[in-house]
């Protein structure tokens, strides 16, 4: 049996396409849809696509955040 080696970056995409093929058309603003898939492809959870929420401008406060 051939052992085959797969980039970690494309099992990363596959899995992003997985996600928003699962989420059957739903879309958010970027950056908000990567944060939900990236919620989703961590906790495998399909649940934040119905329960997390935005405050207004929250990913660029939470960007200042982490840079401080």
């Amino acid at each position: 049996m051939a052992i085959s080696v797969v980039k970690p970056e494309d099992i990363e995409k596959r899995s992003m396409e997985i996600i928003t093929s699962e989420l059957n058309g739903r879309t958010w603003p970027e950056p908000q849809f990567s944060i939900v898939k990236r919620c989703i492809h961590t906790s495998a959870d399909f649940d934040y696509a119905d329960n997390l929420r935005f405050s207004k401008d929250a990913e660029n406060i939470g960007v200042n955040a982490l840079r401080t």
